[in-house]
């Protein structure tokens, strides 16, 4: 199923409304498709492509715009540096199986000592207390951190012994950011007719990209909830889209008109001659390496 298609057969419908600027369209064009919200769209895995969108979903408008200025596309994981502390980094050798193994490895060679043959007691029992010492004034030290005021005493410390604690810095992964998309028009309509439809789009976009009360009513109690602002699917037409990229469910986020870019500049009848406008989405579900591999193999297959 197309996006072409799956539009027609909306628009067979009496409930379906459609925004087109210009209003005779390009040959390229960003189309928007609002829809109620839906918990199972929202997270449900996968791109919305044109040939794999279901026409099941709740579609009741569109709004068909020309490809905006900035097509970008930004991946974001959110890792960085962590300090694991000596407790944090013993937790990982504990968890990988090599927990105290040097302290436990001279504390076994200290028992063991002429039982073995050929291992000298005194050395295993010096290479244990040094090895233990060395612990008990790191112990000592690290406990110093967690009490106010010490730092003095740390610091004098590592200068007179020239040595710090190693802070264990490893890089952690903490999840995946929703992708945002920023999309900006300089529009300019060339009559009437079309300054009065690019009107009422931008006025329907602002007006679904807001919640509404989910009861009637003017009473405190009627307003307690709100219902969630529409889902948005994004589609390009006129391009192929696998040479670009995909989009999942989005809300819309913030939609700014800015009526003078240029000063103030009206056609006849007090009507704005130029009109720039920016949006920013933000997708509903995280990306992964699945839905990568899927496009790649998509694109392989010959999928469009």
């Amino acid at each position: 199923m197309t996006v072409d298609s799956d539009m027609e057969k909306a628009r067979s419908t009496n409930n379906f409304t459609q925004y087109s600027y210009p209003l005779t369209p390009g040959q390229h064009n960003m189309v928007l498709v609002f829809k109620d919200y839906n918990y199972k769209s929202a997270t449900s895995s996968g791109f919305v492509r044109g040939e794999d969108r279901s026409v099941s979903a709740k579609i009741d408008a569109s709004v068909s715009l020309p490809i905006p200025n900035n097509l970008t596309d930004t991946y974001n994981v959110k890792v960085g540096p962590y300090e694991l502390g000596v407790t944090g980094a013993l937790a990982l050798d504990t968890l990988g199986g090599t927990g105290r193994a040097d302290l436990m490895a001279d504390a076994r060679k200290a028992f063991s000592a002429g039982s073995e043959g050929g291992v000298d007691t005194g050395d295993a029992v010096s290479t244990a207390g040094s090895t233990f010492k060395v612990a008990s004034a790191f112990m000592g030290r690290n406990v110093l951190d967690k009490l106010p005021g010490a730092g003095g005493i740390n610091t004098a410390i590592d200068m007179r012994t020239g040595n710090t604690v190693n802070p264990h810095v490893a890089l952690k992964f903490d999840g995946v950011d929703l992708k945002q998309h920023t999309f900006n028009w300089q529009l300019s309509p060339r009559s009437e007719a079309e300054a009065r439809q690019l009107k009422d789009l931008l006025q329907f976009v602002k007006a679904r990209m807001l919640p509404a009360y989910a009861l009637n009513g003017e009473s405190s109690v009627s307003r307690a909830l709100l219902t969630y602002p529409n889902l948005v699917d994004i589609f390009f037409t006129g391009i192929d889209q696998n040479y670009f990229y995909y989009f999942k469910p989005v809300m819309i986020n913030t939609f700014t008109t800015d009526f003078t870019p240029q000063g103030l500049a009206l056609n006849k009848g007090g009507r704005p001659s130029f009109i720039n406008c920016t949006m920013t989405v933000t997708e509903a579900q995280i990306h992964t390496r699945s839905d990568i591999e899927g496009l790649s193999q998509a694109a392989g297959d010959g999928g469009e």
